[in-house]
């Protein structure tokens, strides 16, 4: 039920950054969203019981809220064929993201705990951070609607 709970919370996720997308520039959006799972995602390595259970909800937003960004990604750079084959390729990838939980299993026996699972995924976020930061930037949404209005 908590595991539940925590999924339903952070769908929302999905739905604010959609706005978000709607109104600022990809860049603006992504850096934000991305830069908060790092501390996050380390935080919920120290964590127990209700702590981490608040913490959850906060890292799991954040990872949930990246799911717009990336759609908008392929949406706003790729065209036609392109994208549909991006596409497909990305579902055979997210089929291959089944290798996770055996990951997972073998990171808790050996470890005994997911402290270290949570520190490469950590890791992970903070390299997807660095590429944010890079990213091209696009002209504010808000600004070229004030200036059409």
């Amino acid at each position: 039920m908590l595991v539940c709970g925590v999924y339903l919370i952070a769908a929302m996720a999905q739905l604010c950054v959609g706005w978000w997308l709607d109104r600022r520039s990809l860049k603006s959006v992504f850096v934000p969203v991305v830069a908060l799972q790092v501390p996050l995602l380390a935080l919920a390595g120290t964590m127990d019981n209700y702590l981490m259970l608040a913490t959850a909800v906060a890292m799991m937003f954040f990872v949930f809220g990246q799911i717009p960004i990336n759609d908008a990604m392929i949406a706003r750079y790729t065209r036609g064929m392109a994208r549909a084959r991006l596409r497909g390729a990305l579902r055979r990838l997210l089929r291959a993201s089944a290798l996770a939980v055996p990951l997972v299993a073998w990171v808790y026996k050996s470890s005994g705990d997911f402290r270290l699972l949570y520190y490469v995924l950590g890791t992970l976020a903070f390299v997807t951070f660095t590429a944010a930061l890079v990213f091209p930037a696009e002209q504010e949404k808000a600004v070229a609607k004030g200036a059409a209005a």
